[in-house]
């Protein structure tokens, strides 16, 4: 024999719904509270522009042209490349290191005036993707590994993917150091030659610049918060055997 079905009345329909907009309204002003109410670790995190348009700040990371010349090339003359940035090579004194808005930047290394290489680089759209795996350096000896998705970045001068957007307003944790796979391509639409691009290889430095948040080296005694009981240490300078990371072929 099926139990009797009960119907609810308009009345108590009306109290549930009320006591559950109630409670969204009480869960929505405890996150916007935690938001903005002043942590104790917020005293050390900075949040800063990485770049080299200021005496104040270094890029994310640089490719320097000698050592990686086979990878300047190939991207360049439209290929795509797949680049390491490590963390301990990273931005010096600056540590624990997340962006919020990442590009890629030419840097004239060559003699003479720049010939107007980042100019040349916004007639085309840029695709770079992060393999997933962020790495961390805390203090001056140890490195973590936070796995994550693959994410892909496309953008123009004057147009950017919505993954590019949501990173900038969301809370993600992706760090600058780690596996990326950079290609220039041609806006769709238009045509432009790569060869003013090819021109100058062997004369640029590669780099990821943008904005994030960061700590000081010296700003916290990072053995007191026992992060290798939360996550994977990677022995410094090791990271090429490191059994997390992605078996790529390199360009250095």
């Amino acid at each position: 024999m099926a139990p009797p079905k009960f119907k609810a009345s308009n009345e108590s329909m009306e109290e549930l719904i009320k006591k559950t907009i109630s409670n969204i309204n009480i869960i929505e002003d405890t996150l916007a509270l935690q938001r903005t109410a002043v942590q104790e670790i917020d005293q050390h995190i900075l949040r800063g522009s990485f770049s080299v348009e200021t005496e104040t700040s270094v890029p994310f990371y640089s490719w320097n042209f000698r050592k990686n010349k086979y990878g300047i090339e190939s991207l360049l003359s439209g290929k795509a490349v797949t680049l390491m940035a490590h963390a301990e090579l990273g931005s010096p004194g600056r540590v624990s290191v997340k962006f919020t808005e990442i590009k890629l930047a030419l840097s004239w290394k060559g003699e003479g005036k720049d010939p107007g290489v980042m100019k040349e680089l916004q007639y085309f759209q840029v695709k770079m993707s992060h393999h997933g795996l962020s790495y961390y350096q805390a203090g001056k000896e140890e490195i973590y590994v936070i796995e994550g998705n693959k994410i892909e970045f496309i953008y123009t001068n004057s147009s950017s993917s919505v993954s590019h957007l949501k990173v900038s307003q969301g809370d993600f944790i992706l760090s600058p150091f780690g596996m990326w796979t950079f290609q220039i391509q041609n806006i769709p639409g238009k045509h432009r030659s790569f060869n003013k691009l090819k021109s100058f290889s062997g004369k640029v430095e590669l780099m990821l610049v943008g904005t994030g948040t960061f700590l000081n080296e010296n700003s916290i005694d990072f053995e007191k918060l026992t992060l290798r009981n939360h996550y994977k240490q990677v022995e410094l300078n090791s990271l090429g055997i490191d059994p997390l990371r992605p078996k790529i072929k390199m360009d250095f």
